[in-house]
């Protein structure tokens, strides 16, 4: 059977429930959702109230060790992590526990502005400033 892993770093609630599909997906695969919230950002809970939406198949860590405990079983089985989190130097270190049992991974990065490669590059903007130079420098000249 194909175990699906969530790795959400904010509080898990019913929306999230909802969005991800877990009642779907839960008929066909093997879904776990893992909450890092308190192991990433441990001071949101104390500032911020969250309705926490508790499944079967949620489970909440604050540390790595019992993440390993927890995925050592998966080593030999078909692994796909659908992974939320941020690029915080902690969940560098919790994909590398899934890339050791060999999982597959589908990154999801929400809220990214897209940028076009020519407002992207500073070649081209300088390029573009050097010339207004010029064109002034024609100007007063």
């Amino acid at each position: 059977m194909i175990h699906i892993y969530i790795l959400v770093e904010s509080p898990f609630t019913k929306r999230d429930f909802e969005r991800f599909g877990i009642e779907i997906l839960r008929s066909n695969f093997s879904v776990k959702v893992f909450d890092f919230s308190n192991y990433i950002d441990s001071e949101f809970n104390k500032h911020h109230e969250v309705d926490r939406y508790v499944v079967p198949e949620l489970k909440t860590f604050s540390n790595t060790d019992s993440l390993s405990l927890e995925i050592e079983n998966s080593k030999n089985n078909d692994n796909v992590v659908i992974d939320y989190l941020s690029t915080d130097p902690r969940a560098f270190i919790i994909r590398k526990h899934f890339k050791i049992i060999n999982s597959r991974f589908v990154t999801i990065q929400n809220g990214l502005i897209p940028i076009s490669p020519t407002e992207s590059s500073l070649l081209p903007q300088l390029k573009s400033k050097k010339f207004s130079f010029r064109e002034i420098k024609k100007l007063i000249l």
